[in-house]
């Protein structure tokens, strides 16, 4: 199948051969560019074209400017592939469910935990700032979705970062839950459940995507997949502390780490 960037050249110049344009000049005079423009378009190792080339391109070869326009935001995505079908439902969703059993999830993080997590991955200075902007970005759905999340009682005693940040995260946790922004729930110590890895759960449009992150990273709308999910996470709040008691536990490891950080 090869990369996004791959099939959006393969696309790009099918649909050139196909409208009769049998050279890249040809096309460049037609979209008004000089011909490395196209050359440029076609090659994978090279960047992406621009959205406006692509929609002209489009409709100068008579081709739906969707699919194209799609590749070129894939490519330009910090996102991996697997995960951007997530990443949309996310983004218009009325509903998550997040159940982080290693990591506080996505949508909370501050962004220095986040580039904590992020800058273990190998990535290049430019390459992790793509990153952390795109994992900051989904912060659009706090506030607008209705959010409840499950952590296993470990995730804020993990150091990731120090304490200053960890003191950070912890705060941002409790704002949020005590606004009643999201509905944060604690597993508590010695309640063995959720251990097969993360989960989230995005519901909008009358579609469940599932998002797993455990011995593989799957997206998914699967319906027996979305249905084994929120039957798990079901299963996690009934074992989770209540509400009060969760905040109450956030709070002290809060304090903790800004003692340790002071």
């Amino acid at each position: 199948m090869g990369t996004t960037r791959e099939r959006l050249a393969e696309m790009l110049k099918q649909s050139r051969l196909d409208a009769g344009f049998k050279t890249h000049s040809a096309l460049a005079r037609e979209l008004g560019v000089v011909r490395p423009v196209v050359g440029k378009a076609e090659n994978p190792r090279n960047p992406p074209p621009s959205i406006d080339t692509v929609t002209r391109w489009a409709k100068a070869t008579h081709v739906d400017a969707g699919p194209l326009v799609d590749l070129v935001e894939r490519c330009r995505s910090g996102n991996p592939e697997w995960f951007v079908p997530y990443v949309r439902a996310e983004s218009v969703a009325t509903s998550l469910r997040l159940w982080g059993p290693l990591l506080v999830p996505g949508p909370v993080q501050t962004r220095d935990y986040a580039q904590a997590i992020l800058e273990t991955g190998g990535y290049s200075s430019a390459e992790l700032a793509v990153h952390v902007t795109e994992r900051m970005e989904r912060q659009r759905v706090v506030g607008r979705a209705h959010i409840t999340m499950a952590l296993d009682h470990s995730v804020l005693l993990r150091p990731l970062g120090g304490p200053l940040v960890m003191a950070e995260q912890c705060e941002r946790v409790l704002e949020l839950a005590e606004d009643n922004v999201i509905r944060a729930h604690i597993v508590p110590y010695g309640t063995n459940i959720g251990l097969y890895g993360a989960f989230d759960i995005a519901i909008g449009n009358g579609n469940i995507t599932t998002n797993l992150n455990s011995l593989r990273d799957v997206s998914s709308t699967e319906a027996d997949l979305a249905e084994e999910c929120l039957s798990a996470f079901d299963d996690i709040l009934a074992s989770a502390l209540p509400r009060n008691e969760s905040v109450e536990y956030i709070r002290t490891q809060r304090d903790m780490w800004k003692e340790q950080a002071a």
